[in-house]
């Protein structure tokens, strides 16, 4: 498929496609250009019998590589990119009734670099047809849609991983992530949080603040990112529950009564308990003192 290359060109990245991509061991320039590839392609598409080769193929030029890159391109760094592209390949599982298949595929059928007698190069790549159901006919997948600007300009992987991911979860407004599971998301050997935060974490939210619109995407749920963000540690030990919900007790008749004639629990027929720090406790408090408690309480 032809069309022009622009940063404004929409990306409609499948979430299979994504989940798999996060496998692969591929370097940023190797994720942009299948950015570009994706940018160039009908992705609503409708898979058939038919397969055609031109919707599945997509060309572009060193050229427009330099114009939107806005820096001269290293062929050879290309090239090698390329070899490694055409070496994706990604599973596909299915179960046909009692059987469970698992199948390899390539993602890339084929990638080829044509230098001109003027030094220009044309890029071709073409996505495989059992790799087609990973990129065509989105609807029906669910998608991630974003401009190419918005990863183009990231050096960093980290930064593009990190994107992809605060993307993803634009819908939420602060959640928590495993320590373990950060460093599965970022592929690093750092091991203690001091070093990812300051070596990754901190570098990147500033790269991507810099170079994508993620405050556009997430105006729309009151949400701001600024460039001074921090990623805050919780530590939590579980020797004992923070409060211990006491459903079944035997209490005394006379706290019993006192407390149920108060207005904050006459609606309950049976008063709940909590114990604060799980610790056990009894009460020696006379009634009169009690309810001047519980007022103080309501």
């Amino acid at each position: 498929m032809n069309g022009s290359l622009s940063p404004d060109n929409i990306i409609q990245k499948s979430r299979p496609l994504l989940a798999e991509l996060k496998q692969a061991k591929l370097s940023v320039t190797e994720l942009k250009l299948i950015e570009i590839y994706l940018s160039k392609i009908n992705a609503y598409w409708e898979l058939s019998s038919d397969n055609s080769e031109k919707e599945r193929t997509v060309k572009f030029s060193s050229q427009d590589l330099k114009e939107l890159f806005k820096k001269k391109i290293d062929i050879s760094h290309i090239k090698q990119s390329l070899d490694n592209i055409h070496s994706i390949k990604v599973r596909n599982a299915f179960e046909e009734g009692t059987k469970s298949t698992e199948r390899t595929i390539v993602l890339f059928e084929k990638s080829e670099l044509t230098i001109d007698d003027n030094g220009i190069s044309e890029i071709t790549l073409t996505c495989s047809q059992s790799a087609m159901q990973y990129i065509f006919d989105i609807e029906n997948l669910g998608f991630l849609q974003y401009k190419l600007k918005n990863v183009l300009y990231l050096k960093s992987k980290y930064s593009y991983t990190l994107f992809l991911y605060l993307l993803d979860n634009k819908f939420r407004k602060s959640w928590e992530i495993d320590f373990d599971e950060l460093r599965e998301l970022l592929k690093t050997n750092y091991t203690t949080y001091a070093e990812i935060n300051k070596l990754i974490l901190k570098p990147c939210l500033q790269e991507i603040k810099a170079n994508t619109n993620l405050n556009d995407f997430l105006k729309d749920y009151s949400i701001a990112f600024h460039g001074d963000s921090v990623v805050r540690t919780s530590y939590f030990k579980y020797l004992h529950p923070k409060e211990c919900f006491i459903d079944t007790m035997k209490v005394n008749e006379k706290f019993l009564k006192t407390i149920k004639s108060h207005h904050l629990v006459k609606a309950r027929r049976n008063p709940l308990f909590a114990s604060p720090q799980a610790c056990p406790w009894s009460s020696h408090t006379s009634q009169s003192s009690l309810r001047r408690f519980l007022r103080c309480q309501s």
